[in-house]
Formats: structure tokens, C-alpha cells, sequence
């Protein structure tokens, strides 16, 4: 719990944490924090413009940072959050440039019980959660591995292990019906995805 609560407020400071999702760890810091993206950018070597996706602690707060949560999307929420499902929205005008991918889309999730939805309830606002890995590699599945990884360059590693196996699916709610862009640990398919 000590490590939880030190995350939190290394977070506050505009820091960055590493910690265990249902799936992988992931890379974590205040959407609101223009520099500990960047950092997580330059960590991962991702290029500006590569969106990075969002966890957040209820739906309601999907409905504040996006244009619209169709009827679709409440019924995939309602079944599958807190869970392993991102679903991509439209972004409001308001939300951190910085963050929204093409199309003025965002990719957002409600993880399920884990260190990362832990630190997520105690911040109480949306946080980055891009898998903890340089782009094209394996994720990390223990706080051993990110240790290896980014030896050094993280404010705070906080020690476990995570699942592994396949990532969250994620789900395109910008369209009708909604189309999946990643097939991952959730089967969807099916009766959430029809009329």
C-alpha cells in the first residue's frame, strides 16, 4: 500500500510510474502532464503524434472528456468495465491536444482490479496507461522486467506482476455498429456488437 500511495504522489508531481494493469504493466502519468507524456514518448520511441491510451475511474468521466458515449458503447460498458476492453471515442475540444490520435480520437479504458485501477481511484482523474515496452516489443509483465527495461528512467516501479497473454481489445465506438481494431483478451463478438 506504501507504494501506491507514493506513486499517487510522484504522479501529482508530473512523474511517471510503472505498474501492473489485468493485462500488462504500463507506463503511467497524469493526461494533464505535457512533459511526462513526452518522457513516455521518448521511453517508449514513439513519434508525437502516437495516441496513447487512457484509463479512467467511471463512465461518467468518459461522457466529460468525450463528444459523445453512443448506446453502443454504454452497453459494451455495462458488460465488460471495469475489464480488459478499450473502446475509441471523439474527443471534446477541451481534451489535452497532446494526446488525441487521428481523427481527433482517444482510446479509453476502465481497467479492472489491479495496481493500476488502485492508483487510478486514489488520483480520482484520467491517466495514461500505454503498455510498458519500447514500441514493437513485448510488454512487460512484472516490475522485474520494466526494472530492466528503463533502467533508471522511471520515477517509480511498483513491484508485482501482471497477467500477460493477450491485450485488452479495443473497439472502435466512433462508427455504426462498432468495429474492432484489436482483437484481445475479450470476445466481443457477437449480440454488443448488432443493433
Amino acid at each position: 500500500m506504501k507504494t501506491i500511495v507514493e506513486a499517487v504522489e510522484i504522479l501529482k508531481r508530473g512523474g511517471i510510474v510503472a505498474a501492473a494493469t489485468e493485462t500488462f504493466f504500463a507506463l503511467i502519468a497524469d493526461i494533464n502532464r505535457q512533459e511526462a507524456i513526452a518522457r513516455i514518448r521518448k521511453l517508449k520511441k514513439l513519434d508525437s503524434h502516437s495516441p496513447l491510451l487512457i484509463i479512467v475511474p467511471s463512465l461518467k468521466e468518459v461522457s466529460r472528456l468525450c463528444e459523445s458515449v453512443s448506446p453502443y458503447a454504454k452497453r459494451l460498458a455495462e458488460a465488460y468495465w471495469p475489464g480488459p476492453l478499450t473502446m475509441i471515442f471523439r474527443a471534446r475540444m477541451t481534451f489535452p491536444p497532446h494526446l488525441i490520435g487521428p481523427y481527433n480520437t482517444v482510446a479509453i479504458r476502465l481497467p479492472g482490479e489491479c495496481d493500476a485501477l488502485e492508483i487510478l481511484r486514489r488520483m480520482g482523474k484520467p491517466l495514461t496507461a500505454t503498455s510498458c515496452n519500447l514500441h514493437g516489443e513485448a510488454p512487460a509483465v512484472s516490475g522485474r522486467m520494466a526494472q530492466e527495461m528503463f533502467k533508471g528512467k522511471i520515477n517509480l516501479i511498483v513491484p508485482g506482476t501482471s497477467p500477460g497473454g493477450l491485450p485488452s481489445t479495443i473497439v472502435d465506438t466512433t462508427v455504426n455498429p462498432p468495429v474492432i481494431r484489436r482483437r484481445g483478451i475479450l470476445n466481443i463478438e457477437g449480440k454488443f456488437l448488432r443493433k
